[in-house]
């Protein structure tokens, strides 16, 4: 029941579906059954007698729950965290957007990362005229065997595009134009301090952590994500964790040449990802134009 009433959506719905029915059957009992003499029927004396007990239930219930949720003691937040259904996470990064002064990621390529999470930290820096620091682990994407797996993966489990035909150059193109994201905001925006490790290995969790709190998702769009505060003691173990294995990874280097988002074009892909020292030779123009959309549109993928 507490667990039910901590999720704001569902005691939403447990309020107005508990008031909706009690509603039902007083109006029932009112204005159907009516009052029940010692000469009723005795259908209507047992009808009257069903319908005090299910009103009976129904304010026992309600009030139980509401003793739960209301008047215990809450769990303490350095021992707790709290679970988080998929259609919610939208919700969770606008509030963490709002206002933070760091961002640590890792995960798979960082899609949401390079639409979302980037230009927002960039307009909060520029306008708040504050550094904004920002460490991302995506994954190697000159790594094929790895690009390989990671494609699997996402064929495997229902992604929030539906897309179940992923090839280990859909995964490098992405990968890419996340870096090559990154690397133009942190070159254009002095207060943006980027930085992009590159991992050997993946795990099925996607951390995203802000100033304030943070959050475990998966990318199976049926499982619910973890979200802690910074009070928490998963907080501090999953920054450690990061810290972790940011060392064991490749840094990316940064951008001499200042471009411009949305007017990037598959030339601009060649010399970024050759001034960052990457060198590609799979990649047609073909593969160098889509990775310019990808970096040019800007499309959260969980909208």
């Amino acid at each position: 029941m507490q667990d039910i009433l901590k999720n704001k959506y569902l005691r939403r719905s447990f309020w107005i579906a508990s008031g909706s029915i009690l509603l039902l059957l007083a109006l029932i009992k009112i204005l159907i059954v009516g009052e029940v003499v010692q000469g009723s029927p005795e259908w209507l004396r047992f009808l009257s007698g069903v319908l005090q007990a299910l009103i009976a239930s129904f304010i026992t219930t309600a009030g139980i729950g509401a003793f739960i949720f209301y008047l215990t003691p809450k769990m303490d937040p350095k021992n707790g965290a709290e679970f988080l259904a998929s259609y919610e996470f939208n919700d969770y990064f606008e509030s963490a957007l709002l206002a933070t002064s760091e961002w640590h990621f890792r995960g798979g390529f960082g899609r949401y990362l390079r639409t979302t999470v980037l230009p927002r930290l960039n307009t909060l820096a520029s306008e708040g005229r504050a550094p904004i620091t920002v460490k991302a682990q995506i994954l190697n994407p000159q790594n094929q065997k790895l690009c390989e797996l990671h494609a699997n993966l996402r064929n495997s489990v229902k992604n929030v595009d539906e897309k179940a035909d992923w090839s280990s150059l859909d995964v490098k193109m992405n990968l890419y134009a996340t870096i090559v994201a990154c690397a133009i905001y942190e070159s254009n925006n002095q207060y943006l301090d980027i930085s992009v490790f590159l991992t050997n290995f993946f795990s099925t969790d996607r951390v995203d952590i802000s100033s304030a709190s943070g959050i475990v998702t998966k990318e199976d769009r049926k499982v619910p994500g973890i979200k802690f505060t910074k009070d928490s003691t998963h907080y501090k173990s999953y920054m450690g964790d990061l810290s972790v294995t940011q060392k064991q990874s490749d840094v990316v280097r940064r951008l001499p040449t200042k471009y411009k988002i949305g007017a990037i074009s598959g030339d601009d892909v060649a010399k970024i990802l050759k001034e960052l020292d990457f060198v590609e030779s799979v990649f047609t123009p073909e593969n160098l134009k889509s990775i310019a959309k990808l970096v040019n549109e800007g499309k959260n993928p969980y909208a």
